[in-house]
């Protein structure tokens, strides 16, 4: 299953990971995802989130796979732009929606959830270690697709930015700049300096 998408045992890959609020709307968040085999992956997320109490509370999460660096952004800055609206994303088979703009999804049910405490350089953290197995897996747009510096680019720098951390934002930029077509990079452009960050 797992497999279909790149997904390779022992490897961390990043997903946009998409869950229903308490509320019915849509919350999105970037995230590593820990392949254990074809059909199970852990999360860590951090207690408190959104996402661990929607997954909590529905017991189900879907994993985005996009090459889309803007789409991947706005999902990683959420807390300084809109949230994702219910026109970007139709529902699983779980009760998760997944995003309309991705490349594929993987929807997972939530296994078991162990808790820990973190203390590294961003200070310490409380995280909750989610085991979920896939139940769904569908491909909405063809693989494979050529992979793009600036897309790695824009994932360093969304989590950078989530993280408070702009060191190396103006050395990311001139590779999404250098390596992105023109128009998907103006897109970028836009989208950061409508921030308030």
């Amino acid at each position: 299953m797992l497999s279909e998408l790149g997904f390779k045992k022992g490897s961390v890959v990043e997903c946009i990971v998409t869950t229903y609020n308490s509320d019915g709307s849509p919350n999105a968040a970037p995230m590593g995802v820990y392949t254990l085999g074809d059909a199970e992956v852990v999360l860590k997320l951090h207690r408190g989130s959104d996402t661990l109490a929607n997954i909590s509370r529905e017991g189900c999460a879907v994993l985005n796979i996009t090459y889309d660096a803007l789409l991947f952004l706005k999902s990683a800055l959420l807390k300084y732009s809109p949230e994702v609206s219910h026109s970007e994303v139709s529902r699983s088979k779980l009760n998760a929606p997944y995003l309309k703009a991705a490349h594929a999804y993987a929807a997972i049910e939530a296994k078991a959830v162990k808790s820990y405490s973190l203390s590294d350089s961003l200070g310490e953290s409380h995280i909750s270690v989610l085991k979920g197995m896939v139940k769904e897996v569908k491909v909405l747009k063809p693989f494979p697709q050529a992979p793009c510096r600036g897309f790695f680019a824009a994932v360093e720098l969304a989590i950078d930015l989530s993280r408070g951390k702009r060191e190396r934002e103006e050395q990311l930029k001139r590779i999404m700049r250098r390596t992105l077509p023109a128009r998907e990079y103006r897109e970028i452009e836009e989208f950061l300096r409508s921030l308030n960050i």
